[in-house]
């Protein structure tokens, strides 16, 4: 791997597609899913049709499983793949299907797969196949059947895949949830599963036990942290969905870790403001594109999982290019410097280090300010939340942008080609005289 990475001088012909591949599975292991999805694109898929799965799992990372689904299909279509990775990718397809809500097809793809998992005996994919099979028919109201299912796949289970168990643990509770229209019982089952997915460090299952909580009990703080602490877009549009009622999402959220608080109780004295230019941290007066601020503005858009330490660095610089082996020791470099800062300031704050990467913990209650800004972190997101109000009935120039979001003019233009193939925006007209606005 080359120590600088610019996507566009990168993308070249003399690499071999599956050079590419390779190159791109790094970086997504690195957490530069930006980059690892732009040399995805650069692959041919019927020469390398890996790729298409390997695109397919970055999106779920990122809970946007309806964009996977002509990649998988495409997939599990191809004349170059082999039986067994044909019933993977149907497993992966069939997962895509039932999380929006295509059940049918889903039930279709579930079957194909399991055709193959039983010609190859493998008892761990018959086990994901029927917990899915249980999820569609918990989300369809067929509860017995559920219930079934998932005894099927607690059978299929080994004592010793303990991350399986939990999926199926957790689809058991929320089956219970729905019958007994969220008893106190219910309730504990799906607490004893979160503290379950706690101990063996599944963030995402954390994530989604206190949406069923926040969804089924309507709680709006519990929706609140969900929303704020959740970077995936698509993840906080299933949730507002899902709570069925009209939710304001107000302006700013205050956190303070897993301690839950009423309003009164905040003490702006043990408050960082992350919504104001001139930002404190005990004593210490920093702006807000100091170091130390960009660590914990970059830190509190998950609430759950750890943050990679290139991702961090590309969350808080957003730098064109990346040198990888620069950026985990600049981001190690600036999280122990504001640990000494807390630290000496009395802040019971702390920036924790582990293999999967840093998570700003609360070792007592104190607060943390986040303005819904920062929340907004794909770029479709950013251009709707930051350029909507000034250019939703103009036409609009790239010079434009650049004034508005103070960006690079390089950095403005792959924004800008990335909406328009998205589909935010349309565009007119060629080199400087092109010109944009939001699509209708």
């Amino acid at each position: 791997m080359k120590n600088i990475i610019d996507v566009d001088r990168d993308l070249n012909d003399h690499a071999l597609d599956q050079e590419k591949l390779q190159f791109g599975m790094a970086l997504r292991q690195l957490g530069a899913l930006d980059f690892a999805q732009k040399i995805f694109s650069g692959i041919d898929s019927t020469n390398v049709p890996d790729v298409l799965l390997y695109k397919s799992i970055s999106r779920f990372n990122q809970w946007d499983y309806e964009a996977t689904l002509n990649d998988l299909i495409a997939y599990t279509e191809s004349p170059k793949i082999t039986e067994q990775q044909k019933m993977i990718g149907l497993v992966n397809l069939a997962a895509a299907l039932a999380h929006t809500e295509k059940y049918d097809q889903a039930l279709d793809i579930i079957q194909k797969a399991f055709r193959l998992a039983a010609k190859f005996n493998h008892q761990l994919i018959k086990a994901n196949l029927m917990e899915l099979w249980a999820q569609i028919l918990v989300s369809s109201n067929h509860f017995e059947e559920a219930s079934s299912k998932l005894q099927e796949a607690t059978l299929l289970i080994n004592d010793n895949q303990s991350i399986y168990k939990l999926f199926v643990e957790k689809w058991r509770a929320i089956l219970s949830l729905k019958q007994t229209n969220c008893s106190k019982e219910s309730l504990q089952a799906l607490n004893a599963v979160r503290d379950k997915a706690l101990q063996l460090k599944h963030w995402e299952s954390i994530r989604d036990c206190d949406f069923y909580f926040a969804t089924h009990k309507k709680d709006p703080y519990l929706f609140l942290r969900l929303f704020f602490g959740t970077p995936y877009s698509k993840y906080r549009h299933r949730l507002m969905v899902k709570m069925n009622q009209p939710t304001i999402v107000p302006k700013s959220f205050v956190w303070s870790g897993s301690f839950r608080f009423s309003p009164e109780d905040v003490d702006e004295k043990m408050q960082i403001d992350l919504t104001q230019n001139d930002i404190k941290i005990g004593s210490q007066e920093f702006d807000q594109f100091h170091l130390h601020i960009l660590i914990l503005k970059g830190l509190r858009c998950d609430f759950y999982a750890p943050v990679k330490p290139v991702s961090l660095y590309l969350r808080i610089l957003k730098n064109e290019n990346l040198m990888p082996e620069e950026a985990i020791q600049r981001v190690f470099n600036a999280v122990s410097k504001l640990n000494t800062v807390l630290k000496k300031e009395n802040i019971p704050l702390e920036v924790v280090s582990s293999d999967e990467g840093y998570r700003l913990t609360f070792k007592e209650r104190y607060f943390l300010k986040i303005p819904i800004e920062l929340q907004f972190q794909d770029r479709q997101e950013f251009f709707q939340s930051h350029l909507k109000k000034p250019f939703s009935e103009q036409i609009f120039s790239s010079s434009d942008v650049c004034d508005v979001l103070q960006l690079s003019k390089r950095t403005t233009i792959r924004y800008l080609k990335d909406a328009v193939e998205s589909g935010t925006l349309a565009s007119e007209g060629a080199g400087s005289k092109i010109r944009y606005r939001f699509a209708k």
